[in-house]
């Protein structure tokens, strides 16, 4: 009996996926903005970091905020390719800005606001093509800043930074970018 054609050559292993750097489109809302660094160690296992701009505040018309905040992450890909596909991040970050209050009237209220945030997220990675390229990544997750509260007061006018339900941090990633 013949033996049948034998089968097909297997494609040649992807190389992808060594490193990303994104731009986290979402955190505009927020008044920042955001680049995002991820490189893989081992495994699944990746590292991250996201330096972020401070430039408003959008929450308040009579409120502005200028500073930096920096934030490192550890991520574990669960379907064990790194920098493609669900993801769980722990996040340790530094936010430090300056908070001027200016309500009606002609008085104005400045303060110096920083904290350490501790956080986790979880989320997704999509790569476009199986060599890498453009990628798109998205995420959500809750963090507690755990300087004091910080008040800032302009005549009767206060605004309170790290009080009560102001310690909880939404965190959220909706980044573009390149993963090589």
């Amino acid at each position: 009996m013949p033996a049948g054609p034998p089968p097909p050559p297997k494609p040649p292993e992807s190389t992808c996926c060594r490193w990303s750097v994104r731009y986290n489109a979402l955190d505009l809302l927020f008044g920042r903005m955001t680049f995002e660094g991820e490189v893989a160690v081992i495994g699944p296992l990746t590292i991250g970091i996201a330096p972020s701009w401070i430039w408003g505040s959008l929450e308040d018309a009579s409120l502005d905020t200028t500073g930096y905040a920096l934030a490192a992450d550890v991520g574990v890909y669960v379907e064990g390719k790194a920098l493609r596909g669900f993801w769980v991040k722990g996040r340790i970050g530094y936010e430090s800005f300056e908070a001027v209050i200016t309500p009606p009237g002609r008085l104005e209220g400045r303060g110096d606001v920083s904290s350490v945030v501790l956080g986790g997220m979880v989320g997704s990675t999509n790569v476009l093509s199986r060599d890498g390229g453009f990628a798109m990544s998205g995420g959500f997750g809750i963090g507690v800043a755990l300087a004091d509260p910080v008040t800032i007061t302009a005549g009767p006018y206060q605004y309170s930074f790290y009080e009560k339900a102001g310690k909880i941090k939404l965190m959220g990633s909706l980044s573009l970018g390149v993963v090589f």
